[in-house]
């Protein structure tokens, strides 16, 4: 029995070492899959942060687009609001042209208007002597020879004296 002891010793250790060495090969097998998970994984997230990446740099493409095209518009509305005011300046000065030349013609209708009240007047005091000259004339005429008709000076009709035809003035 004592040949038998420590080859049961040494079939026992066998024994040990083989189940010893099944769980490290377990244990390595896990330790490959979770490793092969864990690689997987990372494959995936590193695919996700390249997707993601893709993804921020077409918004950042995209809001530079939208940031020109804001800008642009902005550069058209900047011009279009200082062809506006230049076009109101435009419109301002015409309007203050108009208003100077109206100011102005309105000045010589004044004048003009001054100057044809003064030469009525003229006329009519030229107008009143030639009356009193036509009732000195009558008078005489009335006086010298009763037979003949006198001028006529209190009628509205036109009298003729030679060739020019004198009515009396509207009031």
């Amino acid at each position: 029995d004592e040949g038998d002891g420590p080859l049961h010793n040494g079939v026992g250790r066998l024994q040990k070492l083989i189940r010893d060495a099944t769980r490290i090969k377990r244990s390595l097998d896990d330790a490959r899959r979770e490793q092969h998970r864990l690689l997987a994984q990372s494959h995936i997230h590193s695919m996700d942060n390249q997707r993601k990446k893709r993804d921020q740099e077409q918004v950042n493409e995209a809001m530079e687009c939208v940031v020109a095209e804001l800008q642009d518009s902005m550069r058209v509305m900047s011009e279009q609001q200082h062809e506006m005011r230049r076009k109101e300046k435009q419109q301002d000065d015409h309007i203050q042209m108009l208003y100077q030349t109206l100011t102005d013609v309105n000045a010589q209708h004044a004048a003009t208007d001054a100057e044809h009240q003064s030469t009525i007047a003229k006329l009519s005091e030229e107008i009143d002597r030639y009356k009193s000259v036509f009732s000195a004339v009558n008078s005489i005429t009335e006086a010298s020879s009763p037979s003949e008709k006198p001028l006529r000076t209190s009628s509205s009709e036109p009298r003729r004296l030679g060739s020019a035809t004198i009515s009396k003035p509207k009031p």
